[in-house]
Parts: structure tokens; sequence; C-alpha cells
């Protein structure tokens, strides 16, 4: 009874131990935040969000390959992972969450996914113990080498990989296995390699160079030779047939990346070599380690270039126990298969010298896809099942050791301890915020649309992104866009509307880049300009405004604006703090471009400006927005609906609309 129960409830502790390790600051934040940047993270999320969409057939979504960004670019999807293959996890939780709940369980559940994988192989496969193949889980699932790469998302659906590793050392058995079994290992192996591809390119492209280098390893292996020469004979029909289906089944995605990289080309070396372990790296886990982050002060680890790409240190206990296991365990041909496996691949993929002398020179220069991998260092996360495997052989062994068993717990609860690592994360509640200010700002009948900040404190691709979940919410496509390339000619990376000379670059290049495209002439396309709630020491939003939407040129007209302050400070008068004319920044087209801030206003209250604009004289369409401004230090938070209102002309004659004195010599 009580080794059922260990067998049963051990797995699922470690597991859940390990997921609140991993995302300590989103499940202690009550779901609040989620980990990591504004960045790749909402990349990643909106290709799953848009993977779901055209599942359900929505119009704007209607092409796999083409969402709604960039537009009008076609097939850009390629240009990016797609994640169509970890895309069914996040599916089921749309069903009672929002987006950005959603998108924070399926984090959760592919480290589950990651977890149940790796036991699988560990346990079954290897036959180590309960605690042994539940620690060695936890440490590919959630080890610090992954959570490091919080922030690129596309790296954490990874439990295709340990299944497959597992149909492989199952094959190895061949002559052991009946031909149906034999079959079926065979077709899950290239299901789970064809399924990691499409789950994420990096991690389907390491499984496969991996085996690669396996399978050599093997054909200079006798036993493992006999093997698979026993299986190439006893079923060469089924291993044609596997490969022809898998190619198949690949052949939708394959030919696009394939088109993309005969458009791009791929990265050269020299772009490769920055992100190329050195020997140190492997030892280095960054200063946000739990246990180890004292070490990245010392000069030896403070030199590796890209050093945020290069936390490859698998625990340093881990690696010592690790290693001393596949040397002190040589006897068992499985094992040291796998130790000197990940010793080939440590070798290859180090940079060994200032002057760019590593073997993955001629990976880079002769294998299949490899022109593609910019940060090599991420195989590191490959690896971790490698040193799963010596660590959890190396409890199992203690466990049967009557002197030594007693060690098992508390070393098993430091290996997974060790892994601990801190991640930034962003506010849930601020991110939608900002969406819903993007989409709020979208004109009606608008069929195509711009985003720019005003005063923007963020960078670039905050903003970008921005847009896109703006356009996928609000079904109008955009013009803004981020990925791993960009159009040719798209002139619209940098849309911040800092100072008086953006305004009309960035109109300069919109009107480019759409005057080039066939296919927006006729549309009717709005260029979208939002102060977000940012900024060094004052924040705002906007809540409502009255102005009409006629006015008579050279009237005095009253208008109604109302902003809140969302903090962190009180607004004070008289230090500077008014409402600005945006539309374009600073002009004075209704009189005045300033506005005194009638009272000060507590975080949380409410202030409306009250005043009368002068209309202007010409006749047609202006642009009535404004925005708080602390002159001279920041413009705060978010813009006014943008207003376009219809200047007619005046009931009043020209000259009796004119001062008394007009006439005067």
């Amino acid at each position: 009874m009580n080794e059922k129960l260990i067998e049963r409830w051990v797995p699922v502790a470690v597991c859940l131990v390990g997921l609140v390790m991993a995302h300590h600051g989103m499940v202690l934040s009550g779901f609040a935040v989620t980990p990591s940047d504004l960045g790749d993270t909402r990349f990643v999320h909106y290709l799953l969000e848009h993977a779901l969409r055209w599942t359900l057939g929505q119009p704007l979504h209607s092409s796999y390959w083409s969402p709604p960004f960039f537009a009008p670019t076609t097939g850009h999807l390629a240009w990016s992972e797609n994640m169509a293959g970890a895309a069914w996890v996040y599916f089921p939780f749309r069903l009672f969450l929002e987006p950005h709940s959603a998108f924070q369980a399926w984090g959760l559940a592919c480290g589950a996914l990651n977890f149940a994988s790796a036991y699988l192989l560990l346990r079954r496969g290897f036959k180590f113990s309960v605690i042994g193949s539940s620690v060695g889980a936890a440490l590919f699932a959630f080890s610090a080498v992954r959570i490091n790469q919080t922030m690129h998302w596309q790296l954490f659906p990874h439990f295709y990989t340990p299944v497959a590793a597992y149909a492989a050392y199952r094959l190895v058995e061949a002559s052991q296995l009946s031909p149906r079994q034999r079959v079926g290992y065979l077709a899950l192996f290239a299901a789970m390699a064809v399924a990691q591809l499409w789950a994420s390119i990096y991690l389907g492209w390491f499984l496969i160079f991996i085996f690669a280098v396996g399978l050599a390893l093997g054909l200079g292996w006798e036993k493992p030779r006999r093997e698979l020469l026993f299986l190439v004979k006893s079923h060469p029909l089924a291993l044609v047939v596997t490969a022809a289906v898998s190619l198949l089944v690949l052949y939708p995605m394959g030919w696009r990346y394939l088109e993309v990289a005969k458009q791009f080309g791929g990265r050269p070396m020299e772009e490769a070599l920055t992100m190329l372990p050195m020997p140190t790296t492997w030892l280095h886990m960054g200063h946000d380690s739990w246990m180890w982050g004292w070490l990245a002060k010392l000069d030896v680890f403070r030199r590796i270039p890209m050093e945020h790409e290069q936390r490859c240190g698998f625990g340093i206990v881990a690696t010592l126990l690790a290693a001393a296991t596949f040397v002190h365990l040589r006897r068992d041909a499985k094992l040291i298969f796998v130790g000197v496996l990940l010793l080939i691949l440590l070798a290859t993929t180090t940079l060994y010298s200032s002057d760019g002398f590593t073997p993955w020179r001629i990976v880079h220069a002769y294998f299949p896809g490899a022109q593609a991998i910019r940060a090599v260092a991420r195989m590191a996360i490959v690896y971790m099942l490698g040193i799963s495997i010596g660590v959890a052989a190396a409890l199992t062994w203690l466990a049967g050791q009557q002197k030594l068993k007693v060690a098992v717990l508390p070393l098993g609860a430091l290996l997974v301890f060790e892994q601990g690592y801190n991640t930034p994360g962003f506010s849930k509640e601020l991110n939608r915020h900002d969406i819903a200010a993007v989409q709020a700002a979208i004109e009606p009948g608008c069929e195509v649309f711009l985003m720019s900040p005003v005063q923007g404190y963020g960078p670039y691709w905050k903003y970008q992104l921005d847009a896109m979940w703006a356009a996928m919410m609000a079904g109008v496509p955009t013009l803004n866009g981020y990925s791993g390339q960009n159009p040719k000619d798209w002139a619209l990376g940098e849309v911040n509307l800092r100072g008086a000379f953006d305004e009309p670059r960035v109109a300069q290049a919109a009107q480019q880049w759409i005057s080039s495209q066939p296919a927006l002439l006729g549309k009717k396309p709005c260029w979208v300009r939002v102060g977000f709630s940012e900024g060094p020491n004052y924040s705002s939003d906007f809540v409502s405004q009255q102005v009409p939407a006629t006015m008579k040129a050279g009237d005095s007209v009253p208008v109604e604006l109302t902003f809140k302050n969302t903090g962190p400070r009180e607004w004070p008068v008289g230090v500077g703090i008014r409402l600005g004319s945006e539309a374009p920044q600073d002009n004075a087209q209704w009189g005045t471009g300033r506005v005194e801030l009638p009272q000060a206003t507590a975080v949380g209250q409410t202030v409306t400006f009250r005043f009368n604009v002068k209309v202007p004289a010409e006749v047609g369409k202006h642009a009535f927005q404004w925005r708080l401004v602390h002159d001279g230090v920041q413009w705060i938070g978010q813009t006014s609906k943008l207003a376009l209102v219809d200047v007619v002309p005046s009931d009043v004659p020209p000259l009796l609309a004119a001062p008394p004195d007009a006439g005067a010599p």
C-alpha cells in the first residue's frame, strides 16, 4: 500500500513544487503577474491566440500563415515560430478563461506535460526509482536554464522530446520486441519528432540534430549497431512509409520555411559565435539563481558575451553528481551511451577561443538547417535531459545502498532547489489596459490602422505588440508588426512620436507603405495615436469628453475633458502639470496649446478640464485630442479619444466678424 502511495503521489508532489518554484512570481501574486517581459512573451501568446481564432474560422484569421499584422503582407508567420504543435494545450483553457489568464494556464500545463513525459522516460524506460525519476523529471521540466529563457516561451512546449527519446530507447532493444511493437515505437518516434518541430522549430531541430549524432554514435557501438541493422532488415517498408508520412505532415510548414531561408538567407557564423557557449558557460547560472547567483560576480563569468543568453549551467551539484554517476556506473551500457553522447554534444557546441575556434563551424556549414540557429546556447535546455538521466540513476543507486539511502531525500530536495531562479514579470491588468487603450482609439469604419505611441517610454517592440493585440481584439488589421524579419520596404518599426519631426517622418513612411501595397488601395486607413499610462513620475487614464461633433468656424465653444490620476503620486497645482494639445503635439489650432490644472488631484481621483476653444477658421475636418503634460519633464498617460470635428462656415459675415478696428489705418 505504501509503495502504491509513493508511486502515485511523489511525482505529483514534486511536479507541483517544481511548478511553484519555476513560476513563483506569478503564483504568489495571485496570477496578477505574467513571467518575463512584454516582448516575445506576448508574441508567443499572440501566435497561440491566432491559432485558436484560425481554428474557429474567424475572418481576420482565415489564413493561418498570414496573421493580421504587417498588413497586407502574406506568409509572414513563417518568419518566426508558429506554435501550431503547442496550441492544442492552450485551446481548452480558452473555454473558460480570458486570453491572458489562459496563457498563464498554458505555461503551467506545458511545465506539467514536460515533467510527465520526462518521468515516462526515466521511470518506464530506464526503470529508475520513483524518487529518482521524479527529481530527474523536475530537473528537465523546471531547470534554471529553461526558466532563464522564460521570455522565449517557444522553448517551453518540450514534452514531445522525452517521448521520442523513450521510443528510441525501446527501439535499441528491437530484437526483444514483437513486430507490432517495433512498428509502433517507430511510428511513435516519428510522430513525436514531427510534433516537436510543429511545436517549436528550435526544439524540433535540436531533437533531430541530437538524434543524428546519437545515431552516428550508435553505429559505432556494437550492440546498438546490431539492433539498428536488425530493425532496418525487419521493417524496411515501415521505415519508408514512416519517413514518407513524416515528410508529408511537415510539408505545409517545411516549404514555407525553406522559402524564407531563400528570401532572407541564414544566420552568419559570426552571429552564431555571439551565443555559442564558452567552457565556463556550462557552469554559469546567472545572477538570478537562488543558490549560485553570487558566482555571477566573478570575472570568469562576467566576461561571457551575450551573458543573458548564456546562463547554461545545469547546477553545480547536478553536474558533479551526473558526471560521477556516468563514471561510476560505466558498466551500464545505456548510461555510458548517454554520458558519451552528452560529452560529444557539449564538445561540439563549445567555443574554445576568442578567434572563433569551435567544431560548431562544421555543423553550421553542413548540417541541414543549422544556419537558421542563432542561439546555440539554448541547446542546454535539451542537454538537461542527459543530466536528468545521470541524476535519476544516482538517486536510484543510492536508494539501493543500505548506508547511503538516507541521503536520497535531502539530496533530491537540494537538486530541485538548486534550480530555483528569479524571473521578472509584468502586470496582466496593465497589459490588458494598454491593449484596450489602443483598441478604443481605433476609429469607427477604419479598415486598417497604424498605431503610434505619443511620447512613449518603452521599447519599440512593446508598442508594436500592443497594436497587434488590439488589431486582433478589434477585428481590424494593422500596419504594425513584430517578428523575426520585417517586410521589404516596411519602415514602420519606430513609430514613437517623441518630437516635432517624428509625426511627418512616420506619416511619410506610412504613406509610402500604403501606396506600395495594391491590396490596401481603396481601404480606409487610420492613424491611431495613443498615450500610455507610463513614465517616471505620473500616469493618467482618459475618462470622458464632451466635444461637439460640429462647430462653426471662428466660434468660441465650451468643451470638457476628464482624466483620472492612476498614480503613483498626487497631481499638485503650480508645478507645471497642465492639459496639452495633441494631433499634432503642442498645436494651437484650437486657440491654445495648454490648459491649467484646475485643482490638485489625488491618486484614484478624477479631474475635469472645462474651457472654451477657438474654432479654426478653415472649414473641414480638424483633429481634437489632448493629453496631460508635466511641462519640461514628461507627457502623462493616455491621450483623449481622437475626435474629428467638422468645422462648418460661420453664420456671421466675415466683415461683421472682424474686430472693430480691423479696417483702421
